[in-house]
Formats: C-alpha cells, structure tokens, sequence
C-alpha cells in the first residue's frame, strides 16, 4: 500500500490542477477551445467552466460590439477633388470559432477592409454627393462590408465619414463660383477667407485645416 503522505500529496496535486482548470467567462464573451490541437464543436461560456491544460487552450472573444476609429483616408473624388475622409465602424463578431479560425487577426482585417471599401466608394462620387448624401453613402458603405467573405463578423453600423475636408474644398467652390460667375469678386472682402465668408463659407478660426460648413449645390449668387 502507498504511504498516508503520497496520497495526501497525490490528492493536493489533484486539487490545485482542477481549481486551475477553473475558468470564469463573463456573460459577453465565449471561450474558443482547442483541445489537443483540435477546436471543439461549440465555444464555450458564459460562467464557471473547465480548461485542462496543457491538453486544452482557450481563446477569449468577446461579442460587445466594438468601436474601430478608420484612419483619414486620402481619397479624390469623381470630379478630381482631393479630400481627407475618416470614418467609425460598428461591429461584432457573431461566431466566435470561426472568427478564430478563418482569420488570423479579425480586428485588423476588418479595418482593412472598411479603409479599402471608403476609398473605393467615395472615389466613385462627385464632392456634391459628399456634402448631400452622407446617409445614403453610409448605407451603401455597410451594405458592401456585409457582403464581404468575412462573415463571422456583422458590420452594424458605418457611423460618419465626413471627417474634415480642408484646402481643397475652398479651391473647388472658388472654381464652382468663378465657373458661375467669371466675373466673381465681392467688394469689400480685404481677404480671401473673408470672401469665403461672405459667400456662406464657416472658416474656422484656425483657418482651413478643420470642417467647413457650406452646401456647395445651395450656392446662390447675385450678379
């Protein structure tokens, strides 16, 4: 028979390994196992559940949705306006074991994609379409990224692209105006940002580099 003090040890041994296979999952996240290399049929959690390392491995996914902030993108518009666009997209991933599978990184390969998408569609658009139809490019926008390949994560929202549209959309009113009046000048303006604001431009204090407020196709006027 084995000595009382080698079971008294086997039984602690014992113990502490299946209080450290105890895991906690939160009521938002799911755990990914791979058991011997080999990913298990369903995630599990949320609760108390059981990791036996080092045969199991887990991987924590959250399902919150989460807030990616796109980087300004660069992009020249259909009638060769050079804007600066940022955007802020909504999503969650919805199949946590495929999230983790099919892709390596799917934070990462989703701001791929949405900086790819927002340049590609608001390079199809005239700068008029910028300034009056942000909704319907927000849409469209979402529309695509739901149709991606990466279907474990669900794009719930394209949140607003006008981020700042500097220099050149003061050069492209002036040559929407001049084109309507070649004889443009307002008397009185001692400067060129305060013909701007005469003609319904908000310059900012700081100048040019921030959003400016104007409806470019409401451009009245008098000769």
């Amino acid at each position: 028979m084995l000595p009382i003090q080698a079971i008294l040890l086997f039984a602690l041994v014992f113990v502490l390994y299946v209080l450290s296979s105890i895991k906690i999952l939160a009521e938002y996240e799911r755990g990914v196992i791979f058991r011997l290399g080999k990913l298990l049929p369903q995630p599990k959690g949320p609760g108390v559940i059981l990791v036996f390392a080092p045969i199991d491995r887990i991987v924590r996914v959250s399902l919150r949705t989460i807030v990616m902030d796109v980087p300004p993108q660069d992009v020249i518009t259909r009638d060769n306006v050079s804007v600066k666009v940022n955007a802020v997209v909504y999503f969650r991933v919805m199949d946590p074991r495929r999230a983790i599978v099919e892709v390596e990184n799917y934070h990462y390969a989703t701001s791929q994609l949405a900086q790819t998408t927002l340049r590609s569609v608001l390079g199809q658009c005239e700068l008029d379409d910028l300034l009056s139809e942000r909704d319907r490019l927000n849409r469209e926008l979402q529309e695509i990224l739901d149709q991606t390949k990466i279907k474990h994560v669900i794009i719930t929202e394209m949140g607003d692209m006008m981020g700042g549209l500097k220099g050149e959309l003061i050069n492209f009113i002036v040559r929407r105006v001049r084109k309507m009046v070649p004889s443009f000048h307002i008397p009185g303006a001692t400067s060129f940002k305060k013909a701007m604001q005469e003609i319904g431009v908000d310059v900012p204090k700081s100048g040019i580099a921030g959003p400016l407020s104007l409806s470019a196709h409401n451009l009245t006027l008098n000769k």
